[in-house]
């Protein structure tokens, strides 16, 4: 039943979600893409501590990062995280 499935790699995306920063920057995400100074402002939180997270979710491919000149765009590399996330968020409002 599990032979196509890569547990291991499920796994690994979801204990890279499993943090409640790195969920509120895929929810923005899922929104719009975002340069690293607009998620800075909108958690209030300092440069290095923004890219600790961003590094999280690409090391596992959730999201990608392009250059733009010295401005880094983050966009969602994986669409069904969002979802996942909304899915869980309803499950837990029962």
């Amino acid at each position: 039943m599990t032979d196509n499935i890569n547990i291991t790699k499920i796994c690994d995306i979801l204990k890279a979600i499993s943090n409640p920063i790195r969920m509120q920057i895929l929810l923005m995400l899922s929104i719009k893409d975002c340069y690293t100074y607009e998620l800075e402002e909108a958690f209030h939180l300092d440069r290095t501590t923004i890219s600790r997270h961003l590094s999280s979710l690409k090391a596992e491919n959730i999201i990608v990062a392009t250059k733009e000149g010295q401005k880094t765009l983050y966009s969602i590399h994986i669409t069904c995280v969002p979802k996942i996330i909304k899915c869980l968020s309803e499950y837990c409002e029962m």
